[in-house]
């Protein structure tokens, strides 16, 4: 029996090479250095802790707010990782000036952070001193409206 011939040899390694060749195509392409990968949005898994969102919640409330910011504070006693939604929930107070330095007064900040890639899902800052609320008097009802037993 006759070893391989040229023609053979020819073949064999021309399919080897085209199958190298595929591989390091399709690994440039996923990666990102051919053609602008599969997608520039997948940024893959990214380790956001309770730190990142804070600070994410911060640099938002200094976009926001700018020079007009006092102070800002995090309530660490409120703020916390959502299980169930895999959410940051970060509440901030914020001390604000007004116009011509005035002090406007006190403000929360409630920012939710998604953990899976550090963005804001939710952004709301509400005047502490805008709740006008009264204890309403006992008008024999519960809280519902229904008499009391």
């Amino acid at each position: 029996m006759a070893g391989p011939t040229k023609k053979q040899n020819v073949v064999v390694l021309s399919v080897a090479f085209l199958i190298i060749a595929g591989s390091v195509v399709v690994t440039l392409y996923a990666t990102g250095f051919l053609f602008g990968g599969m997608s520039s949005k997948d940024k893959g898994f990214q380790n956001v802790t309770f730190t990142d969102a804070v600070i994410t919640c911060t640099e938002r409330t200094e976009e926001t707010y700018g020079d007009r910011i006092q102070n800002v504070t995090t309530d660490n006693h409120s703020s916390r990782f959502d299980n169930k939604r895999f959410l940051y929930k970060i509440f901030l107070e914020l001390d604000l000036h007004g116009v011509n330095g005035n002090p406007v007064g006190n403000y929360f900040v409630n920012c939710f952070v998604r953990s899976s890639d550090g963005t804001i899902r939710k952004y709301d800052a509400l005047r502490k001193d805008e709740s006008n609320y009264q204890a309403k008097p006992d008008d024999g009802t519960n809280m519902f409206g229904m008499p009391k037993k």
